[in-house]
């Protein structure tokens, strides 16, 4: 009986094969990784520089959404006379505010991209709470740098704020106003730069931003709406209604005069007259009563009840009232004499 094992030379053999596709395979992940994860600004130039690359004079407001909170707001100017990158500038820039040594990020943001991918000149807002409003009125900087996704050395710009462009007003009603004249006057270099639109004349002669400025500066300042809604285009408020109609009679004499110079109006007076001088009125609606109870006998002698009189009263005198042949006053009380005798036909006889 033939003994069988392991051929130790097979076997060292197998391992050499398994080793050197071990390697291969490594070789072979490790070129497939750096081929896709290299980072980006290796596999391409580097974006141009924009001219102007800058920030505009800023302004810190506070008490705006609540009180001691901290909003800065500054202009910056991205503009690329040729070669401007088809990467939206929200990608490309980062905006932070940095503590005033420069070591430590308070806080970022990205431009609004909603006027030519966000290049050219725009508007930045950095909001801050009261919980963790920065301290007022140190010298914090303001940094723009280019994307290290896209920039091997990116570019970078600072400003470092000033007393001067810290708000001097202590209350939120006049920190609103200013933070709305700020608003308005910064939409004027915007609108020649973007050639649109941003602000116009309001009905009583002010300014007011266009529904292009107001959809842009409300994304920028988010719950501007509510804080400043003197210069929206449009807003939502709770409209006072004022009945400048005193009470009168103007519509029973309407009703009334409308018979005036009529024969008809002149048979009822003549018929007053000989009844001893009664009004016409009274004649017409000595008349419309005198139609009701005729109605009441013969629905009592046809149908056993005056039901169907009542019912029919109630429409002729209301009409007639309309009419001009019954005055006004009376109307109410054929009314409610009218919704009692239908609740006491229709629910209270049967109880």
């Amino acid at each position: 009986m033939a003994k069988t094992g392991t051929n130790p030379k097979r076997l060292q053999t197998d391992m050499l094969h398994k080793g050197k596709g071990l390697r291969v395979a490594a070789v072979a992940i490790i070129l497939f990784t750096s081929t896709f994860l290299v980072p980006i600004h290796v596999l391409a130039a580097d974006p141009d520089i924009p001219s102007p690359f800058s920030i505009g004079n800023p302004q810190v407001f506070r008490h705006i959404f609540e009180t001691d909170d901290f909003l800065l707001l500054f202009p910056y100017n991205i503009t690329y006379a040729t070669g401007q990158p088809s990467t939206l500038a929200s990608q490309l820039f980062t905006y932070r505010l940095m503590s005033d040594d420069g070591d430590d990020t308070l806080s970022s943001a990205i431009p609004y991209p909603y006027n030519n991918s966000g290049y050219g000149q725009g508007v930045i807002s950095i909001y801050f709470p009261e919980a963790t409003a920065p301290t007022w009125g140190d010298a914090y900087i303001i940094r723009i740098d280019g994307n290290l996704l896209y920039w091997e050395t990116p570019p970078s710009v600072t400003h470092t704020l000033s007393t001067p462009e810290y708000s001097t007003y202590t209350t939120a009603a006049t920190n609103a106003v200013a933070l709305s004249q700020w608003i308005l006057n910064i939409a004027v270099p915007l609108e020649v730069n973007w050639g649109v639109k941003l602000y116009d004349t309001n009905g009583t002669g002010g300014l007011a931003l266009t529904s292009t400025g107001q959809t842009y500066f409300t994304t920028v300042i988010p719950g501007l709406g509510s804080i400043c809604p003197g210069i929206m285009s449009s807003s939502n408020s709770n409209p006072t209604f004022i009945d400048t109609a005193a009470p009168g009679t103007a519509a029973a004499e309407a009703w009334q005069n409308q018979w005036t110079g009529t024969d008809f109006q002149q048979w009822m007076t003549n018929i007053g007259s000989a009844l001893g001088g009664l009004n016409w009125q009274s004649v017409t609606a000595g008349i419309l009563f005198l139609v009701i109870i005729l109605l009441a006998g013969f629905t009592q002698i046809k149908w056993g009840t005056t039901d169907p009189a009542y019912l029919a009263a109630g429409i002729i005198l209301i009409l007639g009232t309309f009419a001009g042949w019954i005055w006004y006053a009376i109307m109410g009380v054929i009314l409610l004499v009218f919704l009692w005798y239908i609740s006491h036909t229709q629910f209270w006889r049967n109880l």
